[in-house]
């Protein structure tokens, strides 16, 4: 179940960030797969995969700025999550995200079935952006025994994360 709702996840993400260009070649891209349900683009799609290509799609790529080293090492099969770091080299999460942005276009106009990749963060104590709020350690927080603080603390470093381009986080 939990793998049919990451197939599903990642059919919706190729289907809103496509053009209509691949419909042909791609049909579970752009305008044509919105006729298409989402468990027929899925089979569509995982029945183009190889194997490596599946396999791939577990694989986590630590990301910086040479982003030509990214895309020569696993553009031929692609993979699923890249891994930015604690402190990106961008100023802001604005120039974070713009930065992001373009290379997760380089990423599909480069992979063969033009799967977009999750990007993921360190976010134990910030949002993990320059920036960002640096909060106390979770363990910290918990001896403060203040559940609305920590509740606070988290909304407050996942909104950072967001404005930074950050899919998803491992934090408290």
């Amino acid at each position: 179940m939990r793998s049919r709702v990451g197939l599903l996840a990642l059919a919706a993400l190729i289907a809103t960030a496509a053009g209509s260009s691949d419909a042909g070649r791609r049909p579970w891209l752009g305008a044509a797969a919105r006729r298409l349900s989402v468990d027929e683009r899925v089979e569509l799609l995982v029945a183009k995969m190889t194997q490596p290509e599946k396999v791939a799609q577990l694989l986590s790529a630590h990301v910086d700025e040479d982003t030509s080293q990214i895309l020569a090492s696993y553009s031929h099969l692609g993979f699923g999550v890249a891994c930015l770091p604690a402190r990106h080299s961008p100023n802001d999460a604005a120039h974070q995200l713009e930065w992001r942005n373009r290379l997760q276009q380089s990423i599909m106009a480069s992979s063969r079935l033009g799967i977009p990749v999750s990007f993921r963060g360190e976010l134990l104590h910030s949002g993990a952006v320059a920036g960002a709020t640096v909060f106390p350690m979770p363990s910290l927080l918990g001896a403060a025994w203040n559940r609305s603080l920590v509740r606070a603390v988290a909304s407050a470093s996942a909104a950072e994360a967001t404005a930074g381009g950050i899919d998803y986080g491992f934090g408290p």
